[in-house]
């Protein structure tokens, strides 16, 4: 996915290859370790590009770590140990993650939910 977005301070316009994957409602969750979600916080539009087609969409930046914890838990529960350990999170991919490692994870990388501005779903 090509995320487009305006930096919150030098107002230039960036474009960034992200990994995301479907969540609900048809809006997807990203997980970084980079800081370009810092630029998202504001919650302004962005523009994704997805397999060829562009979607306006609104950013939630997940801040609380507990939060994060959760959302890890659940695409665990939902993908499975597997998927999971390949989030580059430290999370094991050859069983479920204690609750250690999913606020281990949390503490690591900040996840994005970006949610459909048109109402068509992003994946």
């Amino acid at each position: 996915m090509l995320l487009e977005y305006t930096g919150r301070v030098s107002g230039r316009s960036y474009a960034i290859p992200i990994g995301y994957f479907a969540w609900d409602g048809g809006s997807v969750l990203s997980v970084s370790g980079s800081r370009w979600w810092k630029n998202l916080r504001d919650g302004r539009p962005v523009s994704l590009l997805v397999r060829g087609v562009r979607h306006a969409a609104v950013p939630t930046v997940i801040e609380s770590a507990d939060s994060r914890a959760e959302l890890f838990a659940e695409f665990v529960r939902r993908f499975g140990p597997k998927a999971a350990g390949r989030l580059q999170a430290g999370l094991p991919s050859d069983r479920d993650p204690t609750p250690d490692e999913l606020r281990s994870a949390a503490a690591k990388k900040m996840l994005v939910r970006f949610d459909p501005a048109g109402g068509v779903p992003i994946a």
